[in-house]
Formats: C-alpha cells, structure tokens, sequence
C-alpha cells in the first residue's frame, strides 16, 4: 500500500466543517491549536510541526 501525501492545513480562531473532493492519494491534517478551552482533553495532540498542543483532524477518502 503506497504512503498518502499529507498536507497540513492551520487553524486558529476557526471550525473546519468538512474537505470535498480529496484526491485518494493525498489526506488533509487540519491543525487547530485553540485548545485552551478544550473541554475534551482526549482529542488534544502534539502538533507534528512545531510540537504544540492541538486538536487534529484528518480528512482522506
């Protein structure tokens, strides 16, 4: 099985919803890091680029 290409997209201050039409090779990492009012703990993660506490969602079909 080939290796998806990542693509990392930021967030501060906003709500990703959903991501259409992903190519099948290729998922979205979306990386929210207003965590400091996360009240579910569990889904807070280190950021794989700078190490910082966030909220990750990975989209991919």
């Amino acid at each position: 099985m080939n290796k998806k290409h990542a693509i990392f997209v930021l967030i501060s201050g906003g709500l990703a919803q959903d991501v259409f039409n992903i190519p099948a090779d290729v998922e979205i990492h979306v990386i929210d890091y207003d965590v400091g009012d996360q009240s579910d703990a569990d889904r807070i993660a280190v950021s794989p680029l700078d190490g910082e506490p966030c909220c990750i969602s990975i989209f991919s079909v």
